[in-house]
Formats: C-alpha cells, structure tokens, sequence
C-alpha cells in the first residue's frame, strides 16, 4: 500500500506541474488537471499516513 501511495503522490506532483507549464501557456482545461493533480496528490498523502501510523515501531514513539 505504501508505494501505491508514493506512486499516486508523485503522478499528482507531475500532473501540477504540467497543469502550471499549460496554464503559463493559456491552454484550456488546465483548471480541470489541477483539481485532479490535487486529488491524486491527496490520496497518495492519505494512504502514506494510514501506513505510516499503522507501522507499530511508529506506534510505540508515539506512546513515549
């Protein structure tokens, strides 16, 4: 699950900085690549968080 989340991560991260190249150059639709860069982006940092605080050494510095 974790390099699920790496991989939506980055492909969110690629996709908003071709939605900033295309908005630079007035393209259209841009407004629609940067709502879904955003999402992927944020799902990816989601699923990295539900696995990081699911890592039990993680658990226990958490307890101390």
């Amino acid at each position: 699950m974790a390099w699920l989340g790496v991989v939506l991560l980055s492909l969110g991260a690629v996709l908003w900085l071709l939605g900033a190249l295309f908005t630079i150059q007035h393209w259209p639709m841009t407004g629609m690549l940067f709502l879904f860069s955003a999402m992927l982006g944020c799902t990816g940092l989601l699923m990295l968080m539900v696995k990081v605080l699911r890592y039990p050494p993680f658990k226990d510095f958490l307890d101390s």
